[in-house]
């Protein structure tokens, strides 16, 4: 038995590390492998430790309190004292910026850890003082690309963000698979959905699964959403999310009197299902590591509009169409039209899905937990 321990996870607005970690345990044999959580914030959800206890797991919430220094010094001790205790072999450490990674790294260097795994999950910094955090990325970004650690990256775009070019030979791409049975387009599971939801028959529907979030670019929809129904008020936007600009984007749309034509859903543990009720996905993302709701919607089915932010290795149907992220408006709405008029389907092509499916990721990971 080889015992993992998932580092910097937790399930705050069910994100897409939360989500891509949840996946592989439901799937890794658990009479091989059993995967631990250290989580640096609360879990929101009792639920969530409990799927994880299921399995086998633990949650070890090692977290500190205070101000932002004295909180970021108790969470690291806090850290170093759970690897020493429990006397690890494996940890996959996963972050979006590199001074996590390789702080995390370093101190499981220290603790005799000897398989550590680091894991670039996005291509930017967002949230507060971003311009603190993109300073600490370059410094730690040729820092972090010479430790001896196992690097992983969900795409390439992630891995060029993380790690110096002399880096990319050693970087292993690890692609955020999915289960794609659950999100196969149903049309009696489409109806039922919408009627669920309230959606009329004529009702045309654009959705998004993305955080309220400087990095997901919620104004841009907005505003996008806000001129498509000056042309046609047959749409109405299912967004699925929560974050901390949601506040202002609800009160900006009762000032542009369109929130009654939008559902601000929430989170979901089964936004698989909220796929089925969508025609068109849209993507307004000003970076992203892969975008792995974007995988999710084709694997739906759904004619896809995104933003040219989005890596390439995200694009596998015909009907996805690629915006600049400073286009005019009207070249959104264009697109979207256009994808509106497309038939949903569930003929994304066999082959382009495989990679994404959740057992061919499992078999990697396991592979490099087994022999680094």
């Amino acid at each position: 038995m080889i015992r993992v321990l998932e580092v910097n996870v937790d399930d705050k607005g069910f994100g897409g590390v939360f989500a891509f970690v949840m996946n592989v345990m439901r799937t890794i044999d658990n009479n091989k492998f059993v995967l631990d959580i250290a989580a640096f914030e609360p879990f929101e959800k009792y639920e969530h430790k409990n799927e994880i206890n299921s399995y086998g797991g633990k949650v070890y919430e090692c977290y500190g309190n205070g101000n932002f220094i004295v909180k970021q010094w108790n969470t690291c001790c806090n850290f170093y004292g759970l690897l020493r205790k429990e006397q690890y072999a494996v940890i996959h450490i996963h972050s979006d910026v590199g001074y996590k990674l390789l702080l995390y790294g370093l101190i499981g260097k220290a603790a005799g850890v000897k398989n550590i795994i680091v894991h670039s999950h996005s291509s930017g910094v967002e949230g507060r003082l971003r311009w603190l955090k993109s300073g600490l990325q370059k410094i730690a970004k040729p820092l972090l690309s010479r430790q001896n650690f196992n690097k992983l990256a969900c795409s390439k775009l992630a891995s060029k963000w993380m790690y110096t070019d002399d880096a990319q030979s050693g970087v292993q791409i690890i692609t955020n698979g999915i289960c794609l049975n659950k999100y196969r387009y149903n049309p009696q599971k489409q109806q039922k959905m919408r009627e669920s939801l309230g959606i009329k028959p004529e009702d045309k529907v654009i959705g998004t699964v993305a955080r309220f979030s400087f990095q997901k670019n919620p104004e841009k929809l907005l505003e996008v959403f806000n001129e498509l129904l000056k042309k046609d008020n047959k749409y109405k936007l299912l967004w699925v999310g929560e974050g901390p600009l949601k506040d202002d984007i609800v009160e900006q749309a009762r000032k542009l009197d369109i929130h009654n034509r939008i559902i601000f859903y929430g989170t979901s543990d089964k936004v698989y299902e909220l796929y089925q009720a969508i025609d068109v996905f849209v993507m307004t993302s000003r970076f992203e590591g892969l975008g792995i709701v974007v995988i999710e919607a084709q694997a739906a089915g759904c004619p896809c509009v995104c933003a040219d932010t989005i890596p390439a290795e995200a694009v596998l149907s015909h009907e996805y169409y690629s915006v600049p992220l400073d286009a005019e408006v009207d070249e959104w709405i264009k697109k979207i039209a256009i994808a509106c008029g497309n038939s949903k389907n569930s003929k994304t092509e066999k082959h382009c899905l495989e990679k994404y499916d959740i057992n061919h990721t499992v078999m990697m990971l396991e592979d490099i937990y087994v022999n680094g």
